[in-house]
């Protein structure tokens, strides 16, 4: 949801909003945007148009910093944050206010709830906090929810007896520990694992670890799919495996727009393409995606689509660390799943029984 021009004449903002906005590196884009919002209901008063734009900001900045929704309760705050004083904000209280009951009689072709086509959603009501979306964020969010609580409930074919594969897993002389045993164990026999965990916790070993162990139970390279959101990421993982296998064949890994079969997008003027879907699935029989942190909504729910049923996916990265670039925190927000979440906390980079190690895993927390 953006646009790349702006008009030479604001008409939703006043030009103290705008250079107040400015001064607070607010994208051009993002004001164009509000302008271009504000053109789609002719007839509003300077007072609603302004108040109008100031939502549609606030929930632009909202999704700049990462999130895929505007809570309407902490509109103030946020309005606040931009440098505009209280008279300033007032409209825009008002509006945000009275959306969770209905929104102005001049704004309802904006304005609904969930499930109507509206510009825009408002989720929840003024007890619980409502949230204002983005239709297109808010129904890829639901879509996103849809396929993987699906994808839970299908399960996951059981392979072969495990114990020996994961007994071999680890890289010789370096045992893995309790729980990078436990997230081992729920990648071979969840269709859905979430590992998490900060620098230095085993996630890279880990990663080699159940390629090693799929490896084990039968499953041939090529049924194995690694991928990474960067090509550094992707890299790095190839590194990883070429110490971590002593000879044979490894799956390749690869950036997830690779993986996926991207083609095209925005920029060539026409809506991204992607080769694999829900009707043209991955043929693999485990996904795993390392880095997850970094994948936006769009992303997510790219990959929730393209990988069917029965297939093992395995989401590792750290929820505290490399937001995505777009919208949408899908990994912290899995992360808090403790259905799905396996957490890695014991580092093997820093003894904290030491003083040195002690300290830097304190500040590593902080």
């Amino acid at each position: 949801m953006s646009v790349a021009r702006l008009p030479l004449a604001p008409r939703a903002l006043p030009a103290e909003v705008v250079a107040a906005a400015r001064a607070r590196d607010v994208a051009d884009e993002t004001l164009g945007l509000v302008e271009e919002v504000s053109a789609w209901v002719p007839g509003l008063d300077a007072a609603a148009r302004t108040a109008l734009g100031l939502l549609v900001l606030a929930l632009e900045e909202a999704r700049a910093s990462g999130s895929t929704r505007l809570a309407l309760p902490r509109l103030d705050a946020e309005l606040a944050r931009l440098g505009l004083d209280a008279a300033a904000r007032a409209p825009a209280v008002a509006l945000a206010s009275a959306l969770p009951e209905a929104p102005p009689a001049a704004m309802t072709s904006l304005f609904g709830k969930p499930g109507d086509y509206k510009p825009f959603v408002v989720d929840g009501d003024r007890a619980s906090g409502a949230h204002l979306y983005a239709h297109r964020d808010w129904a890829l969010e639901e879509r996103l929810a849809r396929r993987l609580a699906a994808h839970v409930r299908a399960g996951a074919p059981a392979l072969a007896t495990i114990d020996d594969a994961v007994a071999g897993a680890a890289p010789p002389g370096r045992p893995f520990d309790a729980e990078q045993t436990a997230a081992l164990r729920a990648a071979l026999e969840r269709p859905l694992a979430v590992i998490t965990g900060g620098p230095g916790t085993g996630k890279t070993a880990l990663l080699v670890g159940i390629v090693r162990a799929l490896c084990a139970l039968g499953l041939a390279p090529d049924e194995i799919a690694l991928a990474a959101p960067t090509g550094r990421a992707a890299n790095r993982i190839a590194e990883s495996l070429r110490a971590g296998f002593e000879a044979g064949d490894v799956p390749e890994p690869r950036t997830l727009h690779r993986l996926l079969g991207y083609r095209g997008g925005h920029a060539a003027g026409r809506a991204a393409e992607y080769r694999h879907h829900e009707n043209y699935p991955l043929p693999h029989r485990a996904v795993l995606v390392d880095e997850a942190s970094m994948i936006d909504l769009e992303l997510m729910e790219r990959l929730a689509r393209a990988v069917a049923p029965g297939t093992r996916l395995v989401l590792l990265g750290d929820a505290d660390q490399l937001p995505s670039v777009a919208a949408g925190a899908v990994f912290r927000e899995l992360g808090t799943l403790d259905a799905l979440t396996l957490r890695l906390v014991g580092s093997h980079r820093q003894d904290p029984s030491a003083p040195a190690g002690a300290s830097v895993l304190a500040a590593a927390r902080a």
